[in-house]
């Protein structure tokens, strides 16, 4: 089930609801929405695969819009997460002709994605591929990686990337220099649906706090006009404001759940201090902070054992 639109010229939002697909952290139960964006001109693109289950919706979208989908000559995940770049070697395999573009540290999971299987079923349990389709590999001859600052002609206008960790070490970030559109993946947060609050860019297993902050202001020097989010799409708010919004809550959470942590607060009690500063700052209430209190938890858990000292060999 998709919608599609133009939210540029040449540019067109591809917003997919997967019903059956688990629930990912601060987003509802029944239902993951996901968004891949198609790039006509000299040099068609898919930005954005999502899982096997949403790549098939995008092709079949960009086919209702007029356009061939054996054109396309590039493939870009923002990351390769299954609910990013899972389906990037299925689309390989249905559209052999086009490249997949990847940060060097994702190329790996796409050419032996065993690794990426096994945090998928981690997180999402061993059904996982019931809601999100099969992760294939991508052949060596179809990669194309990039680092930073490279660039690439998608839909015809120059794209840079730029390493954008945090959320996950393979994640960078797309910007169309001309029209200034970043295509943040989740390196900006997760925008909430129905208010002004931008979370924080958390996911486990492996959540980096500093190396989030980072990134969000490095992003947040380019000169952006357009936010595009890989799950709810373009954004609706202006983005300096947008971008302070997820460079507070990212920090301010982090200060929370540090002090939770350290005081030995359960995640009911560190949950309740979410609640009263999303209230302070006048956002709508959320039903759960579960799913970015764990990935906080787990990297301050880190930090302290590599701050213990180890014990001595004699």
């Amino acid at each position: 089930m998709y919608k599609s639109q133009e939210v540029a010229p040449g540019v067109f939002e591809i917003i997919i609801h997967s019903l059956g697909t688990p629930s990912f952290p601060g987003m509802g139960a029944g239902g993951s929405q996901f968004a891949a964006w198609f790039l006509a001109g000299e040099t068609p693109t898919l930005i954005e695969p999502g899982p096997t289950v949403a790549a098939k919706e995008a092709l079949r979208a960009i086919e209702a819009l007029g356009f061939d989908p054996d054109a396309i000559q590039y493939l870009v995940p923002t990351h390769v997460h299954v609910d990013h770049g899972g389906g990037c070697g299925w689309v390989a395999q249905q559209l052999p002709r086009l490249k997949v573009a990847v940060h060097s540290k994702g190329a790996r999971h796409l050419l032996d994605p065993s690794r990426l299987i096994q945090g998928t079923a981690m997180v999402f349990g061993e059904r996982w591929e019931e809601g999100f389709g099969p992760i294939l590999p991508v052949p060596a001859d179809r990669l194309l990686v990039q680092d930073e600052g490279d660039a690439l002609p998608l839909g015809g206008r120059r794209h840079r990337f730029y390493y954008a960790p945090g959320h996950a070490p393979h994640h960078w970030a797309i910007f169309d220099e001309e029209r200034r559109i970043l295509y943040c993946g989740e390196a900006m947060g997760l925008p909430s649906p129905d208010g002004p609050m931008v979370g924080p860019p958390t996911s486990p297993p492996l959540f980096e706090v500093e190396d989030a902050i980072q990134t969000i202001e490095k992003l947040s020097r380019l000169d952006v006009a357009e936010l595009y989010y890989s799950h709810f799409g373009h954004g609706t708010r202006p983005v300096p404001e947008a971008m302070a919004a997820v460079g507070k809550s990212t920090r301010e959470f982090a200060q929370i759940i540090r002090e939770g942590f350290q005081s030995g607060q359960d995640s009911s009690a560190i949950e309740r201090k979410l609640q009263e500063w999303c209230d302070r700052q006048g956002y709508p209430a959320r039903r759960s902070f579960g799913g970015t209190i764990q990935p906080y938890l787990a990297y301050f858990k880190r930090q302290s054992q590599s701050a213990q000292p180890r014990p001595r060999v004699t």
